[in-house]
């Protein structure tokens, strides 16, 4: 039976593996999904980067995913012309927490009650990792 360590390292994208969780983020799919869709993509990296080399893979994993879902979604369904992801790291009772914004310019939802599948995506892998999706319209 396979560890959960290799199945992580399997679902693993080479541009995470290869570039760490900020620099994929940047420069990876997100952004190159932006520049297809001809939509101005940010990010920002505030606190201190060097918590980022103590992440575990689990959650560099998750945090790539939640970034690329919530991009993919902006560009679906938002009529955005700008993305911006704003990455937050500190540490606080020996814990490293890691807090993504991901804010876009379009027309936002009709109401909360419209939150699809993708949304229920970036929900789960927060809460899998003890943390919380927060939706502002």
């Amino acid at each position: 039976m396979p560890s959960l360590r290799s199945v992580v390292n399997a679902l693993t994208p080479d541009e995470l593996d290869q570039l760490g969780l900020y620099a994929a983020i940047t420069y990876g799919s997100p952004s190159q999904m932006c520049e297809y869709a001809g939509v101005n993509y940010t990010c920002e990296i505030y606190g201190d980067s060097q918590l980022l080399d103590r992440l575990e893979m689990v959650t560099n994993l998750a945090a790539y995913r939640i970034v690329q879902e919530a991009v993919n979604n902006a560009l679906k369904y938002a009529n955005c012309q700008n993305i911006r992801v704003r990455m937050r790291i500190g540490e606080r009772q020996r814990k490293i927490l890691v807090l993504l914004d991901i804010l876009d310019d379009g027309i936002g939802l009709k109401s909360l009650g419209q939150i699809e599948h993708g949304f229920y995506s970036i929900r789960d892998r927060a809460a899998a990792l003890n943390g919380v999706l927060h939706i502002q319209n």
